[in-house]
């Protein structure tokens, strides 16, 4: 996803019309702005409220998003079963960061049983798909496994 240049207003409020108006990416753009405070102030809530209009639109990278905010408890309750579900769906529609995002929680135990055979699993497919970190990981540990 493309961050907004901090410098330029114009580009937020055109965000902001355009997610209004029902645009699913600029949703999801704007989600991830007032996530992360670029280009308006920190707003969790207001987060949560527009990665749950992208994902309703069909946004697979913001039905994951969604996945996180409700792993993490932010703008919202916590909840790990939620998640899950989410991260579940999202995956089922190919989105490589819910695939990574199912490797992080089977191999760590997050909202699941820890289950290394299956986070490498999730893994791989996110890898895959084109997902960077899922590339970086799987990269390390064949470097290690070669070193061995």
């Amino acid at each position: 996803m493309a961050k907004l240049d901090p410098e330029t207003e114009n580009n937020i409020e055109e965000l902001i019309r355009a997610a209004e108006a029902g645009n699913a990416a600029a949703q999801c753009n704007l989600a991830w702005s007032y996530d992360e405070g670029e280009g308006v102030e920190v707003d969790h809530e207001k987060a949560f409220y527009w990665y749950t209009k992208a994902a309703d639109a069909g946004d697979t990278f913001a039905l994951c998003n969604l996945g996180v905010r409700y792993q993490l408890g932010k703008g919202v309750e916590k909840n790990e079963k939620m998640a899950m579900q989410l991260f579940r769906k999202s995956a089922k529609l190919n989105e490589p960061s819910a695939y990574y995002a199912l490797y992080i929680c089977y191999i760590n135990g997050r909202g699941v049983r820890k289950n290394r055979q299956l986070a490498l699993k999730y893994l791989h497919k996110s890898a895959e798909l084109g997902y960077p970190k899922a590339r970086k990981i799987l990269k390390k540990l064949e470097e290690t496994q070669n070193e061995q």
